[in-house]
């Protein structure tokens, strides 16, 4: 007789249970632990000072940058974006100050105080957006 084969009288053999309990359970440990270890944004800052009525003599020889949606202004001049560092570079000015026209979105705020930190700008006043 061959000794690997089933007689008739074995029981047949169920199949092994295989259980998803311990693989899900490792599964979502690895989701946790890379959700809790993950960066997904750049933080980083861009020191800036709160302008307002209170700025004193802190407006002598400033320059204002008008951030609207679909110009930039500086001087009341347009500037192409691509170009705001050179005429940045033109202008000798102590300071800086922003103003956000209405309807200005934070994205393209961000873009060109990203744009003032590549162009070396040292002082950056932000004021209050105009409505």
């Amino acid at each position: 007789m061959i000794s690997g084969a089933l007689r008739p009288s074995d029981p047949p053999r169920r199949p092994a249970r295989i259980s998803l309990t311990p693989l899900i359970d490792v599964v979502f440990i690895l989701l946790v632990f890379f959700m809790l270890a993950t960066r997904f944004e750049d933080w980083r800052g861009m020191p800036l000072s709160a302008g307002g009525a209170g700025m004193g003599d802190g407006l002598s020889g400033a320059l204002v940058l008008e951030v609207a949606p679909n110009d930039v202004r500086l001087g009341g001049v347009p500037v192409d974006g691509n170009a705001l560092e050179t005429a940045l570079a033109r202008r000798a000015a102590a300071r800086l100050l922003v103003l956000p026209r209405g309807g200005v979105s934070t994205a393209a705020l961000v873009d060109v105080l990203d744009r003032l930190e590549a162009a070396g700008v040292a002082q950056v006043s932000l004021l209050e957006a105009a409505r």
